[in-house]
């Protein structure tokens, strides 16, 4: 399994060759497990990613075929070292722990063409599908890449991001305008 995202904002085109980092499986801690916060840098920031979990094996996807591609949707929450200058980009950008995984939720359940709500810790950011961009994302990365089961492309960053530290808690949830309530996805505790 890997992990592939793209380095955009929400509102960004997904460029011909798109700025992306690989981060390995060692990266990622799964839902219901702390985030150690590292030592090797004296200020984090946190921000939220919307990824989707690939379901089969492809490579050269046009988008409109991408949602045969890809099950369920996610929020992961990035560790990124601030405060300081000399970090190395790749390193820093995917040691290990430094993102921790939401918990999955089937894309059955939502209606893509209506806009998203996410709540990140009381905050409310609205995403259309078009601003997510998720099967440009996933095209983009499969024209360079086989894409597998399990793999997690991220599409998109969201603007949203908070300095954090241990003991903080950091929670995000995925809903859609009058739906009944928010579907639960992100509960990240720092340490």
């Amino acid at each position: 399994m890997k992990l592939i995202a793209l380095t955009r904002g929400l509102h960004e085109p997904v460029d011909l060759f798109p700025n992306a980092i690989v981060v390995p499986d060692s990266a990622i801690t799964l839902p219901g497990r702390p985030l150690f916060v590292p030592d090797f840098a004296p200020c984090w920031e946190a921000r939220i990613m919307v990824g989707v979990r690939v379901s089969r094996l492809g490579k050269g996807i046009a988008p409109r075929f991408a949602p045969r591609y890809y099950d369920a949707i996610t929020l992961l929450l990035r560790l990124i070292p601030t405060g300081g200058s000399g970090y190395p980009g790749a390193l820093a950008a995917a040691f290990d722990g430094c993102i921790q995984q939401g918990e999955w939720i089937d894309i059955a359940s939502l209606e893509l063409e209506a806009p998203l709500t996410i709540d990140c810790c009381g905050e409310r950011i609205e995403a259309r599908h078009v601003d997510l961009a998720i099967d440009e994302a996933l095209a983009a990365v499969a024209r360079y890449t086989t894409i597998r089961n399990g793999d997690i492309i991220c599409s998109a960053t969201l603007p949203w991001s908070a300095e954090v530290a241990p003991g903080h808690m950091v929670e995000a949830s995925i809903g859609q305008p009058g739906a009944p309530s928010p579907l639960p996805c992100l509960h990240a505790r720092l340490k």
